[in-house]
C-alpha cells in the first residue's frame, strides 16, 4: 500500500479535494500548524521503496520509458535552488504544498495487442483513457502516492491458471481493468470481460438485472443505477459486443451533471470498443510528463519479472499484473518535524508499484509486490533509508546486500516481514503474503531471508 515518503511535505498533508462543481477548479490551499502537526506524523510512516536502481535504467531490459519530454511551465521556484516551483495545470489551482505538479501523468497508444489463449485480448485502460476523462470534464485526484491510477493488465509473462468466476458471477478480482479517483470525491472503473478467462454464463447473467438502454454504435448497454438524483449517483452499465463485456461504474460527486456525463462517457466506451473489436490494440504505456522530474521514474514491472515470482515460491503467477501509478509529483523535505536532518532542500519523488501473485484462488493467494519511490537525487533516498530504519526498527540481514538494506521489524507504515533496498536515487520495498505461511506465524527476518535472492536478481538488471 503506498504511504507517504519520510520527511514532512511542505504546509501540511494531502488534503480532501474541494467540492465537485462540473470540471472543479482548485484553489491553491496552505496548510496550518495543526496540519503540519498531522502531515509530520503521516509523513514520517513512510515511504522507503527498495531501491535497486541508480540512475533508473535497466540492462537488457527494452520496455517504455516513464519519463516523456515537458513543455509545462513551473511556478514559484526558489532562486537557491533548494525549493521546488509549482506546475501549472488546467483545472487545478487548490492543492497542497505537498504537491509540486497536480497531473504529470501521460498515456501513449500501443499498436502490440496482447494475446492470452486464442484471444486477442481488449484493454480496459484502451476503451477509457486519461485523455478520455479530461475530455469530459474529470481530473484525477492529485496524489504522489499511488491509489488514483491503478490497473489490471495481461503482460504476456505470466503462465499460471486464472480464476474465470462462477456461471452467474464475475471474478472477485478483475484481471483487466482500470480505476481512476476523480476530484472530488468521485470514482470510475472500468472492466473488460471475455470468453477466454470469464464464464461465458456469467457475462450473460451478470446484466440481467440491469435496465436495457437504446444501443450505441452497434453496442448493447444495460444500466443499473443507485443514488440517481441524491447529494452522490452510483452508476453501474453493462455493455456487450460479440465475446466481449464491459461494466463501467462511476459514482459521481455532488454537482456533476450526471446525464451529459453518463451519454458521453457511453459514447466514448462504446466507440472505443467498436474500434478495438475490428482492431486489437495493446495497453496503453503510461508516462510522467514534468519539468520537475529530472531523472526517469523507476518501472517496477519492468524490472520485476514472472520467472522472479515463480524462482520465490515455486509457482507460476497468473497472466495478468496489478500496476499502481503516482498520479502528482510529490515534494518533500526531510529537516522538519523533529528528524535530526539539516537537508532543508524540497525533493520531488514519484511512487510506483507492481504486484504479481497466483491467480486460480482470488481469496489465498500468493503475493509478491514491488514498491518503487523514484526521488530526484541520492541524498534524498538517504535521508529516506535514516528515518525508516529508525521508525520501523529496521535489522540488517544475516549476509548483506550489495545495496543498503534493512528488514522491517516494527509494524508502522507497513507489516513486519518488508525488505526495503536503496540503491541510488530510488528506494523500494519487497513484500510477500504467502497463505500456506500466515503473517502472525512467521518470524519477521525469515520473510525478509527468504526475498533475499528475489532482491539480487532484480539487482543484476540494474545499472548501477
Amino acid at each position: 500500500m503506498a504511504q507517504p515518503p519520510y520527511g514532512r511535505p511542505p504546509g501540511g498533508p494531502y488534503p480532501s479535494p474541494p467540492q465537485f462543481q462540473g470540471a472543479p477548479p482548485l484553489r491553491r490551499r496552505r496548510s496550518g500548524l495543526a496540519g503540519w502537526l498531522i502531515a509530520a506524523g503521516l509523513a514520517g510512516v513512510l515511504v522507503v521503496a527498495l531501491g535497486i536502481v541508480a540512475g533508473g535504467l535497466l540492462v537488457g531490459h527494452a520496455g517504455p520509458p516513464l519519463m516523456s519530454p515537458s513543455a509545462q511551465r513551473t511556478l514559484d521556484a526558489g532562486a537557491d535552488g533548494t525549493k521546488l516551483g509549482t506546475v501549472d495545470r488546467p483545472g487545478y489551482h487548490d492543492i497542497s504544498e505537498g504537491i509540486a505538479d497536480p497531473a504529470p501523468l501521460a498515456e501513449r497508444g500501443s499498436h502490440a495487442p496482447m494475446r492470452y489463449g486464442d484471444t486477442l485480448v481488449i484493454p480496459a485502460c484502451a476503451l477509457l483513457t486519461l485523455t478520455d476523462l479530461k475530455k469530459h470534464g474529470l481530473l484525477l485526484v492529485p496524489n504522489p502516492l499511488g491509489s488514483a491510477y491503478r490497473r489490471s493488465v495481461f503482460d504476456g509473462q505470466g503462465r499460471g491458471a486464472v480464476e474465470k468466476g462462477s456461471q452467474l458471477f464475475f471474478p472477485v478480482t478483475s484481471l483487466n481493468s482500470c480505476q481512476y479517483l476523480i476530484e472530488a470525491a468521485g470514482h470510475v472503473e472500468i472492466e473488460v470481460f471475455q470468453e477466454e478467462y470469464t464464464s461465458p454464463s456469467a457475462m450473460v447473467y451478470e446484466f440481467k438485472r440491469y435496465d436495457s438502454l437504446p444501443a450505441i454504435a452497434g453496442v448493447s448497454i444495460r444500466r443499473k443505477a443507485n443514488g440517481v438524483g441524491t447529494a452522490t449517483s452510483y452508476l453501474r452499465y453493462g455493455l456487450r459486443l460479440g465475446k466481449t463485456a464491459v461494466r463501467l461504474t462511476m459514482k459521481l460527486p455532488p454537482g456533476a451533471d450526471t446525464g451529459r456525463l453518463e451519454r458521453a462517457m457511453l459514447v466514448t466506451v462504446a466507440g472505443h470498443l467498436r474500434r478495438a473489436s475490428l482492431s486489437p490494440t495493446g495497453t496503453p504505456t503510461v508516462t510522467y510528463d514534468s519539468p520537475l522530474l529530472t531523472s526517469e521514474p523507476a518501472s517496477p514491472c519492468a524490472a520485476f519479472r514472472a520467472e522472479d515470482f515463480h524462482a520465490h515460491f515455486g509457482r507460476p503467477p497468473a497472466p495478468f499484473v496489478e500496476e499502481i501509478f503516482g498520479s502528482a509529483v510529490g515534494r518533500t523535505d526531510f529537516s522538519s518535524g523533529g528528524t535530526g536532518i539539516a537537508d532543508a532542500t524540497e525533493y520531488a519523488y514519484t511512487y510506483t508499484e507492481c504486484k504479481r501473485f497466483t491467480g486460480e484462488d482470488a481469496v489465498d493467494r500468493h503475493t509478491l509486490t514491488m514498491a518503487i519511490t523514484s526521488y530526484t537525487a541520492d541524498a534524498a533516498a538517504e535521508h529516506a533509508m535514516v528515518i525508516g530504519r529508525q521508525v520501523e526498527a529496521g535489522k540488517p540481514l544475516k549476509k548483506a546486500l550489495a545495496a543498503d538494506a534493512y528488514c522491517v521489524t516494527r509494524r508502522y507504515a507497513r507489516a513486519t516481514g518488508a525488505l526495503a533496498v536503496r540503491q541510488g536515487r530510488f528506494l523500494v520495498i519487497f513484500s510477500m503474503t504467502d497463505p500456506d505461511r500466515p503473517q502472525d506465524g512467521v518470524d519477521p527476518g525469515e520473510k525478509c531471508e527468504s526475498m533475499r535472492g528475489l532482491a539480487e536478481r532484480v539487482a543484476s538488471r540494474l545499472k548501477g
